[in-house]
């Protein structure tokens, strides 16, 4: 290169290099997407994106719809509210505490009560007027006892009585945080037939025994089968909701688990 040549060259690096560092960027950076949305996987069904911006995206081609994955989330895909068009939600009672921290309830089959046993109180600026203790809850003969749950006096339901063709559903849900987001859901059967009341427990896709935490429950009815859909609600979700659907059957058996999108 000519001695004038490399006079001008420097001269433009030093007055213009940064506009060719950049143009180099750009066109590395848009190399890189194309060629990494085009490396797709296939697993169970679902395309998954490659490593690139949109990593952590997968689309489920049996339904084209589009699931943002969530960090810590175990859930099989995601729907949108027409998922539940063909089920029927079971209408039931819902019972409150009362001012005095008690929760009653009763018909010509069964009687709960519950008493609040309080052990310490909030009551400032953020929290006011909760409570923490344990519940003593009684239906009919049989007795339980729930230790550190939270009750304040927004008198929020605490307990659905839901019939069944053999007798009742008896789901219990006390506040286990000081946001009354979170709730720990107990469910109880009463058989008319035998007049005994049955606790019933939660079993995973692998039979072991699990505890159900989340924020509201429903009962619904598909033909002849029953389920307890569990709606979770978590700000890190975006404003859509983790759903999960327990088969009744004698037991309480995980069916399927979603997250269900907003629209």
């Amino acid at each position: 290169m000519s001695r004038d040549r490399k006079k001008a060259f420097r001269e433009f690096l030093q007055s213009d290099g940064y506009l060719l560092v950049f143009t180099v960027v750009c066109a590395l950076t848009l190399c890189s997407y194309f060629l990494a949305n085009k490396e797709f996987e296939i697993e169970n069904q679902r395309e998954v994106l490659g490593s690139s911006a949109l990593r952590g995206v997968w689309v489920n081609s049996g339904t084209g719809i589009e699931c943002p994955e969530m960090r810590g989330l175990d859930v099989e895909g995601c729907i949108t509210d027409s998922y539940f068009e063909n089920f029927n939600e079971v209408e039931g009672a819902s019972v409150n505490y009362d001012r005095e921290g008690r929760v009653v309830y009763s018909n010509d089959e069964i009687f709960v009560s519950g008493i609040f046993e309080m052990k310490s109180v909030l009551n400032n600026d953020v929290w006011k007027d909760v409570y923490l203790g344990n519940l003593n809850l009684k239906i009919n003969s049989r007795q339980w006892v729930f230790e550190d749950v939270v009750w304040n006096k927004a008198e929020e339901p605490v307990l659905d009585i839901v019939s069944t063709d053999n007798g009742y559903l008896i789901i219990f849900y006390p506040s286990i945080t000081l946001t009354s987001r979170t709730k720990q859901f107990w469910i109880f059967e009463y058989i008319s037939e035998d007049d005994i009341v049955k606790n019933l427990s939660f079993t995973d896709s692998e039979g072991d025994r699990a505890y159900i935490e989340s924020s509201y429950v429903s009962v619904l009815q598909y033909g002849e089968d029953t389920f307890l859909r569990f709606d979770r609600l978590d700000p890190s979700l975006m404003g859509n909701v983790e759903v999960t659907l327990y088969e009744f059957n004698g037991g309480l058996e995980l069916f399927r688990s979603f997250l269900l999108l907003k629209e």
